[in-house]
């Protein structure tokens, strides 16, 4: 039986992926890359892709252009 984790304690070791929805993409964009320097990996109509940082990457997608 394994014990179950303390307060504190994290099995998680990071988080590839985070997706978020908005609105308005370019502004979205622009905050993540100007107000928190994150790179962009890919970008079209539908997404932007920006590197945020140990391997992860945040995905904004535009409201409503995804199935």
């Amino acid at each position: 039986m394994t014990a179950r984790p303390q307060a504190g304690d994290t099995l998680v070791d990071g988080v590839l992926e985070t997706s978020l929805y908005v609105d308005d993409l370019p502004r979205a964009a622009a905050f993540y890359e100007g107000m928190l320097g994150m790179a962009r990996l890919f970008g079209d109509e539908r997404l932007i892709a920006l590197d945020s940082g140990r391997r992860g990457v945040l995905l904004l997608f535009r409201r409503g252009s995804t199935l």
